[in-house]
């Protein structure tokens, strides 16, 4: 495991200092296979010029955020690890970058290719990714266009527009959700909220005992939603 750690740092050519901050902390404990699977990834991605169809000096500059752009993706994807607030920070410093990490999630781009191309495939749970998305920040909640609300007995998915940040066929990820939750959980439901009633939110709803752990900011009270009844 030692020896797989040491192969990352090298491959990812960072300083002690970066190295410490921003990688080693999500790959301390994590098992030997998904360490191999990173390290194959970076293996590919010394062979690619990013950002796509840049000149020579900006890969140059470029290189050590694209490479960090591909670990995180990487973690992601395993399903284990985070980056920290300073990793983040860095990669939402380069649109381009961001830009590709969201590709990714929909399972196309660059970033995506390299994982694909390392072994590092895209089948995820659809409630790991929402959980660890919810975790990041990534996924607004509450505010005006949002994909989640918070209405009484839990947390609206909105449908299709939560799917289509999952998969380009968003209907395929919804599906992926279907085979996740109890049968009881696949009703479709309609909400409105009380001062616009012709808005309507349509869309599953999951219990909050489901994300207690995490921070479910809403801009939107749950008294403003009402359900709309057949």
């Amino acid at each position: 495991m030692a020896r797989l750690i040491r192969e990352i740092h090298r491959l990812m050519g960072y300083p002690d200092t970066h190295w410490n901050t921003l990688c080693l902390p999500a790959l301390e404990g994590m098992e030997e296979e998904k360490l191999e699977l990173i390290r194959r990834a970076l293996i590919v991605r010394q062979g690619r010029y990013l950002p796509p169809g840049a000149g020579a000096e900006e890969i140059y500059a470029q290189r050590d955020v694209w490479t960090y752009a591909v670990f995180a993706a990487a973690l992601g994807r395993l399903g284990t690890g985070r980056i920290p607030p300073e990793g983040r920070a860095w990669l939402e410093r380069h649109h381009e970058c961001m830009e590709a990490l969201e590709q990714t999630r929909r399972s196309t781009g660059p970033i995506h290719d390299i994982l694909t191309r390392a072994g590092i495939q895209s089948e995820r749970r659809f409630l790991d990714w929402l959980k660890e998305s919810i975790r990041q920040g990534e996924i607004p909640i509450g505010t005006r266009g949002a994909p989640l609300h918070i209405v009484q007995d839990g947390l609206l998915l909105l449908r299709p527009k939560l799917f289509r940040l999952f998969d380009e066929d968003w209907e395929r990820a919804e599906q992926k959700l279907l085979a996740e939750i109890p049968e009881n959980m696949r009703t479709l439901r309609i909400f409105a909220p009380k001062n616009a009633p012709l808005l309507k939110f349509k869309g599953y709803v999951l219990p909050k005992e489901w994300f207690s752990h995490l921070p479910l900011r809403t801009a939107l009270e749950v008294a403003d939603l009402e359900e709309i009844h057949a």
